[in-house]
């Protein structure tokens, strides 16, 4: 807002709500790819696709597969906290067939 000292209003005004605009558009970006990846467990250790049908897909098709497996984790309604003392992607692919949850069954051996 230093700007509005030095610069005219009709200059000052557009570049506030320039600054604005992008400011959001960069935050709201980076929390959706932050949900994305907490919610589909790609930080964990298991892999969330098979390699072949990785390296097949292009870049908004695997944002696609992603977003997919995203619905999937929200509706069994695991935890985050949860998602690491879990086989987290072995759950999501019981819960993508229709299956119902078993976490007890499905806890890591140090947990």
């Amino acid at each position: 807002l230093f700007w509005y000292v030095l610069a005219d209003l009709a200059v000052a005004v557009p570049l506030s709500a320039f600054c604005m605009v992008s400011f959001f558009g960069i935050i709201s970006t980076y929390s959706a790819v932050g949900r994305v990846m907490m919610f589909s467990g790609a930080l964990g250790n298991e892999q969330i696709m098979d390699y072949d049908v990785e390296s097949d897909l292009g870049g908004a098709e695997l944002a696609t597969a992603l977003v997919d497996r995203v619905v999937v984790a929200k509706k069994g309604d695991i935890p985050v906290s949860q998602q690491y003392r879990i086989k987290y992607q072995e759950q999501l692919d019981i819960l993508e067939e229709g299956g119902s949850l078993h976490l007890e069954d499905l806890l890591l051996p140090e947990y």
